[in-house]
């Protein structure tokens, strides 16, 4: 459910240990307090995995989800009126997830400590393994992708990917939700037997390529302690308990849009020596007003030689 369910819960845990005669929240080894690290990262990790189960000593590792790439030949076979002109189309589809922690472990561990939040006293106990970071990210690099060798040798790669990054620094209880989303094209050709101009002995092969990807990010900010400190402002006679009573306030989305292509003009002279012309653009429009869009042309010439001794 994402940064909702991770503000309602850590709403419902500031009620559960608010006193009933003091603006006073209690938080102990078992429940830990509102904004305690070992059970922020908990709901957390509910949040945005949709699980809190876990594994190890210290519970902070979830239960992964595996990675996983599929590969479906013989596409051409399905594929009407097109599919006659290809010699071979394949269908790629793949999915790569990481969750990653960081701790410290604490010198004085079971030491009580007091902080402010809103109208609210809240005393806690610092655990021995103190979380201080949370990283989950799922890739669909590509979530479907074409790649087709057609009659003539023309080869063409068609695919879109996207990628969800969702980060916590438990240092000031900020999170971070980044999407991104892309096109990606490739188109490459072979010309054999091709004779330069005026070197009319040499007949090698010329490789034609144009790369170009679409690639747009977001990125969403949250900040639980402020949002907590707007819902715990009134007193505790008077405070609404009701989690679903409040709303969070995120900060304006930013991010970006990214435009890149690429063409190589490649020359093979023999097995060791070849050459590459090569053209880059890329342009970055940005979604913020603070930024400008930036535009940048590549024009690059290299020659490769490879040497062997035996």
């Amino acid at each position: 459910e994402g940064y909702s369910a991770l503000f309602k819960n850590q709403l419902q845990t500031a009620f559960n240990g608010m006193s009933t005669n003091e603006n006073l929240i209690i938080g102990g080894e078992e429940n830990p307090a509102v904004l305690n690290s070992v059970g922020l990262q908990r709901d957390f990790r509910e949040a945005y995995l949709g699980r809190s189960t876990s594994a190890g000593r210290k519970n902070f590792t979830p239960i992964p989800l595996p990675n996983w790439r599929v590969n479906w030949a013989g596409v051409e076979n399905w594929i009407p009126f097109a599919g006659r002109y290809m010699q071979r189309a394949t269908l790629t589809h793949a999915y790569t997830g990481l969750y990653r922690l960081g701790w410290n472990l604490t010198n004085n561990p079971d030491e009580l400590f007091t902080r402010r939040l809103g109208a609210y006293t809240i005393e806690d106990f610092r655990p021995e393994f103190d979380p201080s970071s949370v990283n989950i990210e799922k890739r669909f690099s590509p979530l479907i992708q074409l790649n087709v060798t057609w009659e003539n040798g023309l080869r063409t790669q068609v695919g879109y990917e996207t990628s969800n990054i969702t980060s916590l620094a438990l240092s000031n209880s900020q999170v971070s939700e980044r999407i991104s989303k892309g096109l990606r094209m490739q188109i490459a050709y072979t010309l054999r037997n091709f004779r330069l101009p005026l070197l009319r002995q040499l007949s090698n092969n010329v490789d034609l390529s144009l790369t170009g990807n679409y690639i747009e990010d977001t990125e969403q900010r949250f900040l639980l302690d402020a949002d907590l400190e707007r819902a715990l402002r009134d007193d505790f006679s008077t405070i609404n308990r009701d989690p679903g009573a409040y709303d969070f306030n995120p900060r304006p989305p930013t991010g970006q849009t990214r435009i890149n292509a690429q063409f190589v003009v490649g020359y093979r002279f023999s097995n060791t020596v070849n050459a590459n012309f090569e053209y880059g653009f890329s342009q970055i429009l940005p979604k913020s007003s603070s930024t400008f869009k930036r535009t940048t042309h590549d024009i690059r010439f290299n020659v490769r030689i490879n040497i062997r001794s035996t």
